[in-house]
């Protein structure tokens, strides 16, 4: 499955730039494919702005998130470096 930006929530997949632009998220979410896996999302300039692994049974609690609230949090894009298996979704503002 390839990284979808066309639509609300986006989704990703792979590694690679999903926006070199300003933009406001409501919620990060990872649905990790295995324990232990890994997601490693940066900014533009390279600054991480979340890192999660998952832990324990994934079938027990098989989500992640990071909520932001109603009125969301501006980032300076948003790049996935690193993703073991699963996806990675982002809830636009």
């Amino acid at each position: 499955m390839a990284n979808d930006v066309t639509g609300n929530p986006w989704t990703a997949t792979a590694t690679g730039a999903l926006i070199a632009t300003r933009v406001k998220v409501k919620a990060f979410m990872f649905n990790p494919g295995a324990n232990s896996d890994d997601l490693i999302v940066h900014d533009r300039k390279g600054k991480v702005i979340w890192q999660v692994k998952a832990a324990g049974d994934i079938t027990v609690t098989p989500q992640i998130a990071l909520p932001f609230g109603n009125d969301g949090v501006w980032f300076d894009g948003i790049t996935v470096n690193t993703i073991d298996a699963g996806t990675f979704s982002i809830y636009l503002a």
